[in-house]
């Protein structure tokens, strides 16, 4: 078998005492292979959680000696929300020896951080059961809008909108200014990561420019 390891990014990578590290032991029983992936680990560009981060094909092949049919593929592991089949030309029919079809991935992530999961195929012949799987993996960060209803001054005591997306899901914003004093509000994003609140301008403020910023476990973002 083949180990594939995909998403070591070197600047993500930790050094030194104290480094992160994982250890596996991986198992599996010997056969004459039929189905092989190829590349067997796939990495997706740099994406925004909740937007499309692209588009990757690679090939399901027939390296056995008998024909075999792929008669299931599907997006395990991990994250295998965050990773769907958009097309594909493999189920369906049969596969001559050297044969081989294309499988397109789209990654969609859910959340923040290093993403992964397998796309597995599954065939069949005479002879038995086979399949081959292709690590899939992406990086993901937020990235949050935050928009007010007005852009003229706003007295203090004053009711105004705002409004945000792109923030992660059900978290508390914290609304403020830029000028590092206390927040004065607080709001809930939703389940997709957008919230609308009409909030009021606190009566003491200091009087000139200042800038609104949301604060959130996704980072801070300039109103």
């Amino acid at each position: 078998g083949e180990v594939y390891v995909v998403g070591v990014d070197p600047e993500e990578r930790g050094n030194g005492l104290g480094a992160a590290s994982a250890t596996t032991a991986i198992r599996g029983a010997g056969g004459e292979p039929m189905l092989l992936a190829n590349p067997g680990g796939v990495d997706f560009p740099r994406s925004i959680v909740g937007s499309v981060g692209g588009r990757k094909a690679l090939d399901i092949g027939n390296i056995g000696f008998s024909p075999t049919s792929v008669v299931g593929l599907e997006v395990g592991g991990a994250n295998a929300g965050d990773f769907r089949i958009v097309s594909q030309s493999c189920t369906g029919r049969a596969l001559n020896p050297d044969a081989k079809c294309a499988v397109e991935i789209e990654f969609l992530p859910r959340g923040p951080g290093y993403r992964s999961a397998l796309l597995i195929a599954t065939g069949t012949t005479p002879l038995g059961n086979s399949y081959t799987t292709a690590v899939l993996g992406g990086f993901a960060r937020y990235a949050p809008t935050f928009v007010k209803e007005k852009e003229l001054p706003i007295r203090p005591g004053t009711a105004f909108g705002v409004g945000g997306f792109g923030f992660p899901a059900n978290a508390e914003v914290k609304i403020g200014f830029d000028d590092g004093s206390a927040p004065f509000a607080t709001v809930t994003s939703s389940p997709d990561g957008t919230f609308l609140a009409q909030l009021t301008l606190p009566v003491r403020v200091r009087i000139g420019p200042r800038t609104l910023v949301a604060t959130s476990s996704g980072g801070v973002v300039v109103g």
